[in-house]
Formats: C-alpha cells, structure tokens, sequence
C-alpha cells in the first residue's frame, strides 16, 4: 500500500485558484508554453478535459513537434492518438467513453434491480482477501439477471474499443461483471489489474446513480504509468468525473483509483454505482 493516496487528492479548490492564477498570466503572454502546459495538467486534474484538449492544443499551435503536447491534445479530445516521447516512460493511458452506454430501460431496470437486492451487497474484496485499507466499497456480481444482456453488449462494441484503444482485437472467455456501491467515505487506493489472474486486457466501468445526485467525489483517476516497470506517477493523472450512465474503457494495466465519496446517507439511492 503507498502512503502518498492523499498527496494525490489534490486541493480541486487549490487546482483552480492555481487555474486562474495561470490564465491570468497567459492572458499578459498568450504564447508563454511552460504556462500554458501547467494549465493543461491542471485541467486534466480536474477532469476539465475538452479545456486540458484545448490547451494542448494551443502548444501544438505554437510549438515544433512537442510530441507530449500533441499526444495529450488528441488522448483528451478523443481523436487519433499521436506517438508519445521515446524518452518519456510514464505514459497517460489510453481510454475511451460511451456516454449514454446503458438503453434508457436498462438502465432504469438496473436501478429498480438494485434498490431490491441491497441487503446482497457484500464488502469487496482484493485478490480473494479484505484489506479495507486499500480497498472499501460493496459489491453485488451477477448472476443470471442481467448477465448475459450487458455481456453481449460488451462483445458487440468490443471491436469499436480495441480499435480506439490501439490493442489488437482478441478473443475472449469469461467476461467478470459486477456492481460496486461505494458509499460515505469508500474508495480504491492506485492499483493495477495487470496480476489479477487470467489474461486481462480490458478494464471497463459504468457509473450510474439515482438521480437527483445526493454524493461527491467517487471520482476515477487514471495514472501516467510505466507499463513495462509497472510504476506509476502519483500526481500525475487523468481525472474523470462521476457522469450517469457514462462508461469508461482503458487498459487493464494501467494505475487507476476511486477517490473517498463524501455522502448524507449510507443507502443505495445516496451513493455511486458502478
């Protein structure tokens, strides 16, 4: 377990004094790139993507062949990815989403399917063990209900993600599938899936929730990480905010985390699911 998982947490309050701070300084040098690239990381760290795009972009514009600039630009708008740096080892990963990922009725049969199995919700586990210090959350898997609707979904966008992700489409077995409810003050500390067993390739997560939304925090992060020394850089990362019905891919080896949710209630329609 690391002890640096607050050091991680930033301030998002601090981040965006630090934003406007920064902006202000662009605005008295528009092309002042070691400016505009602090800006950049600070909106990947919030999760402000499309504006962490845009300034990426804006150093393309003004730069010749920053390949990390260019790389980031077109990760976080979605676009063809760009080649990273040889020289740079700690890598943002690869990911892609599916807003909307869920069928309206699906997605309101989940939440009915939910409310009634609460009491089925066991506290999760790492590698077969309980360790509530690095992870603390509950979890439900599937059975027959639901299973087989939401596998062969997943099969059939399976080419559209390989493709997006750049990893050569494979077959497939087993396809592990479960619900997580992370409630007041749960989280998932930075791990990898790399040794989890099988051959795992893909991570995929869908959030939804009852709506009106009633938490905070429970946001995914996704670390800049050494796929080859399996290390990751701790305050470097994509940050994603919980959106309803928004699914995430990315590959199953990179660093990743679900930052401590902050909530009134301890019941499912009070915290995030996933």
């Amino acid at each position: 377990m690391r002890s640096d998982f607050s050091e991680i947490l930033l301030d998002t309050d601090i981040l965006q004094r630090a934003a406007v701070k920064l902006d202000e300084k662009l605005c008295r040098n528009p092309e002042d790139v070691e400016s505009m690239t602090s800006l950049g990381e600070i909106y990947r760290k919030l999760g402000m993507l499309e504006k962490a795009a845009e300034m990426y972009g804006k150093i393309c514009n003004v730069t010749t062949d920053n390949r990390k600039a260019k790389y980031l630009q077109t990760l976080l708008a979605g676009e063809h990815l760009a080649l990273w740096p040889d020289d740079e080892k700690f890598i943002p990963p690869q990911f892609t989403q599916i807003k909307n990922y869920l069928s309206a009725t699906t997605h309101e049969e989940l939440l009915s399917f939910v409310s009634g199995i609460e009491s089925e919700f066991n506290p999760s586990t790492v590698l077969s063990g309980y360790y509530p210090e690095v992870s603390k959350s509950f979890v439900y898997y599937f059975r027959n209900e639901f299973y087989e609707a939401l596998r062969e979904q997943l099969v059939a966008c399976l080419p559209t993600i390989c493709e997006r992700l750049q990893i050569k489409l494979f077959s497939h077995g087993y396809i592990s599938l479960e619900i997580k409810a992370y409630r007041h003050s749960d989280y998932f500390r930075p791990h990898s899936d790399r040794y989890t067993g099988g051959n795992r390739r893909i991570n995929f997560g869908c959030v939804f929730y009852f709506t009106p939304k009633r938490f905070s925090g429970g946001d995914f992060l996704l670390f800049d990480t050494d796929f080859e020394g399996q290390n990751f850089l701790p305050t470097r990362f994509t940050r994603f905010i919980p959106e309803d019905n928004c699914a995430i891919f990315y590959p199953s080896d990179s660093y990743h985390s679900v930052t401590p949710v902050k909530t009134q209630g301890l019941n499912l329609k009070t915290v995030v699911l996933q």
